[in-house]
This record gives structure tokens, sequence and C-alpha cells, in this order.
């Protein structure tokens, strides 16, 4: 490389073409394989906001541990502090599961759903295509990309 020339990225014929912009490619992504799914990943969002704002409840449940358990020594708030601490750590394990779970299945069943079409728009090309791209680099492309 000569001394002073500026450092690029090689681009490729595809990054100035408008047809593969990713606001156009993401639209084409929602439209035709995550909209489907669109109440179930409302309901992970929402689980998500819950367990998210469990963090918060945690914090403020420190205040009454801290004085009334600790400093103050009453029996009594050991058992509802205790139990508030309890009942947040289990429904922050109840929402992470499941919005996980939910998650997990969306990306499973649009995933599908491409492999899919990828393999029903590759059965239709001609013999020609066959024969120059090995049945491996196929397989792998297919499964390769969808999971992209």
């Amino acid at each position: 490389m000569a001394e002073g020339a500026p450092l690029t990225t090689p681009r490729s014929p595809q990054s100035d073409d408008p047809r593969y912009a990713s606001r156009r490619l993401f639209g084409r992504l929602w439209r035709g394989y995550l909209r489907p799914h669109a109440g179930k990943m409302a309901v992970a969002f929402v689980l998500m906001v819950i367990e998210g704002s469990t963090l918060g409840a945690l914090s403020w449940m420190m205040e009454p541990l801290f004085d009334r358990v600790f400093v103050a020594g009453d029996p009594q708030a050991v058992w509802w502090v205790g139990g508030a601490i309890l009942g947040l750590f289990l429904l922050r394990a109840v929402t992470s599961v499941a919005f996980k779970s939910l998650m997990a299945l969306v990306a499973q069943r649009s995933t599908t759903a491409m492999q899919v079409d990828l393999l029903r728009h590759m059965l239709r090309l001609d013999a020609a295509f066959f024969q120059v791209n090995p049945p491996g680099a196929l397989m792998e492309r297919l499964q390769g990309d969808t999971q992209a």
C-alpha cells in the first residue's frame, strides 16, 4: 500500500444498491416472517418489562430490610421482607423463562418458514444451477443464511 493512501474497506456492488438497504430488508423480514408472531413478541416484551422492574423493586425492598430487620431487629419484619424478596426472585425467574421461551419459539418458527421458502425456491431452479453448486454447499447456504 502506498504511503499516505487512505485506508478504506472494500465495498461490494450490493452496498450501493437500494434494493439491499437495511430498512428494506428488515421490512421484508417483518412482513414475511415476523408479523405472524407479533402477539407472541408483544407478550415477551411485557414479560421483559416485568422482569426488569423486579430489579428496581428489589432495590426498593432493601430499605425495610436494613431499617426494620437489621437496625430495629423486628422479628415480624423478617418474614414479610424475606417473603417479598423471595416473591420478587420467583417472579423474575418465571418471567425470564417465559419470555426467553417465547422468543426462542418465534426464532425457530420464523427460521423454519425462511428455510421452507428458500428450499421451495431452490427446487424450482434449473439443472445447470445444480451442476455448478455442490449439494453440501447448498445445504450449508440454506441453513446458514436463514440462521444469520
